[in-house]
């Protein structure tokens, strides 16, 4: 079975993956500003078993319809991308997601940073909550060699590899990844791909570019570490904050290839 198949079959990603109950209280919690009946975004959803633990109106977006399929009947989905959210102006009421930024890498989406940001802008209401778990590294070049390893449900050993730096970025740095999954049968899978990493100050600048501020960073999923400053090593932090009615506009640097 090759790499891609991590993300394309249902029955693994769930186990990759899987949602529970205190990692859904935390995200209610973090959304309870959203109106009554006011549609709130999965970003990235994957299977949306997140998504239907949540009460609320829930709207599963992502590129995978193998994913898509697999979702629990009474949660909407609808196959897109984020550079292209297929919602009309200040409809949205929030916004959430886990792992949000992965495959979204500069060498698969050129331009991706201020196309997401600008839709995010367009699509959420004023004062809609936002929260994003992301990728975060004070230096994120430095991750370069480190690996987490973890024994996951049904015994499935996982291995994730920070590699070579690719790219950096208004927001942070560009790594290749690799993640490596081993049932108790000894089957593989294998996924090679880029992962942007932000910065503290990169994150922030590219919440702002969407219209996004008051940014606090929680630990996953901690309700009570939420703080300005993340520390030194929180490698993935949920950035919370509120869409305004107008997005700060910034400057975006050049990009620039790590050679």
């Amino acid at each position: 079975m090759n790499g891609r198949a991590l993300y394309v079959d249902p029955a693994l990603y769930s186990r990759v993956f899987p949602p529970d109950a205190g990692e859904a209280a935390f995200f209610t919690a973090l959304l309870k500003a959203v109106p009554p009946g006011a549609a709130v975004l999965d970003a990235g959803c994957g299977t949306a078993s997140l998504a239907a633990m949540l009460p609320l109106q829930v709207v599963g977006l992502d590129r995978c319809r193998e994913l898509l399929r697999a979702a629990p009947a009474p949660v909407q989905t609808v196959e897109a991308d984020l550079t292209a959210l297929p919602f009309r102006k200040g409809t949205l009421g929030g916004a959430f997601s886990r792992l949000f930024g992965y495959g979204y890498a500069l060498g698969e989406v050129p331009g991706w940073a201020a196309a997401i940001a600008e839709e995010l802008g367009r699509v959420l209401r004023p004062g809609a909550p936002v929260a994003l778990e992301v990728p975060l590294a004070h230096r994120p070049s430095r991750l370069q060699g480190i690996e987490e390893r973890a024994v996951l449900p049904g015994g499935l050993a996982y291995r994730f590899r920070y590699l070579d730096v690719l790219e950096e970025t208004a927001f942070g740095t560009v790594l290749a990844t690799r993640i490596e999954v081993r049932d108790p049968a000894g089957e593989e899978w294998h996924l090679a791909a880029p992962l942007h990493v932000y910065t503290p100050e990169g994150a922030r600048a590219w919440l702002a570019h969407a219209g996004i501020t008051e940014v606090r960073f929680h630990a996953p999923y901690d309700l009570a570490s939420g703080t300005a400053e993340p520390p030194e090593d929180c490698l993935r932090a949920v950035a919370v904050g509120v869409h305004q009615r107008k997005s700060v506009r910034i400057m975006l640097p050049a990009q620039r290839a790590i050679t």
